[in-house]
């Protein structure tokens, strides 16, 4: 099985703080495989025994924005701010400044489950964690002097981050006739994020590209293998369905502790062997319950699933 997800939002806001309006948009349009499983039945010296692969793509990174500075907007996509000191500087245009972020969190599992007792069944599943996110950003900043030696400096941080993890989900399932009851326990872990984070700006006057180090610098702000750990705690689930003829009902609840989540990163930012320092991230514990049927409608063609169910999202 596999599931297609495709996503177009819209998204525009003005915010407006110190006298300055800050334009906000978000546009995605993508589509990418968000679900995909193989489960495979087999044998093991005459013990029935289920084997599965499974892709999740557990969560979506992706935020763009731009930030609108007007001032005295008499040049195109700057806002010019003018300085009445005896600097000596004419103006200062500051330009929109734009941040994206994409990325996402996937999750691979490889789990079997068995029958142990008469219509008892336990199973355990290996869940790797994988992923990356990128994030650009863009701004350019124009200094004009009097002599006029017109600067411009354009800033872009960048961010890539790669995400890694392991742990484990332990399942039973009981059945008794057309009723079945399960639970499920997904142990806590430790998703380790490694960052190579860099502050680059590109500095040229009047159209000359400076080369000394100290004008264009892409130094990374901190090391480039900084690292960070996000403890998750222990998520707990329950469930049951019932099968009346062809018609099957199902409910479960899920349960994660997200209030005991922390955040480890080194005590000094610019040095990664330093001492890891613990931080408490305030999350909510989050309860989702999600409830469905499926009738299973027999025609010519074959059987044809029909299904409905809601749930919560929070």
């Amino acid at each position: 099985g596999a599931t297609l997800y495709f996503v177009n939002p819209r998204w525009k806001y003005t915010t407006a703080y110190a006298n300055s309006d800050f334009m906000n948009s978000l546009k995605q349009s993508k589509a990418s495989i968000s679900f995909g499983s193989v489960i495979l039945p087999f044998k093991i010296y005459q013990k029935e025994v289920v084997g599965s692969v499974l892709y999740n793509r557990s969560s979506d990174i992706y935020d763009k924005r731009v930030y609108n500075f007007p001032g005295d907007r008499r040049i195109d996509n700057f806002g010019v701010y003018y300085d009445t000191t005896t600097t000596g500087v004419d103006s200062v245009r500051i330009g929109d400044k734009e941040d994206e972020i994409t990325g996402g969190l996937d999750i691979v599992n490889l789990s079997l489950g068995t029958k142990v007792y008469k219509d008892l069944s336990l199973g355990v599943g290996l869940n790797i964690y994988t992923g990356s996110y990128e994030y650009n950003s863009n701004q350019q900043i124009r200094f004009t002097w009097k002599p006029a030696y017109d600067t411009l400096i354009t800033y872009h941080p960048f961010i890539k981050g790669t995400y890694s993890g392991v742990n484990f989900t332990l399942g039973a399932l009981y059945k008794y006739r057309d009723f079945r009851i399960g639970a499920i326990v997904k142990t806590p872990f430790k998703l380790q994020e490694k960052d190579d984070v860099q502050f680059l700006k590109d500095v040229v006057i009047n159209g000359v590209t400076i080369t000394s180090p100290d004008a264009i610098s892409a130094r990374p702000v901190f090391p480039v293998e900084y690292k960070q750990k996000w403890e998750i705690p222990l998520t707990v689930g329950f469930g049951a369905s019932y099968r009346i003829k062809g018609l099957t009902l199902a409910g479960d609840l899920e349960l994660r502790n997200f209030s005991k989540a922390k955040l480890q990163y080194p005590s000094r930012w610019s040095d990664p062997n330093s001492p890891d320092t613990t931080m408490d991230l305030d999350w909510n514990s989050l309860t989702q319950f999600r409830i469905g049927g499926e009738y299973a409608y027999q025609s010519k063609y074959g059987t044809i699933p029909i299904r409905a169910g809601f749930r919560n999202d929070p």
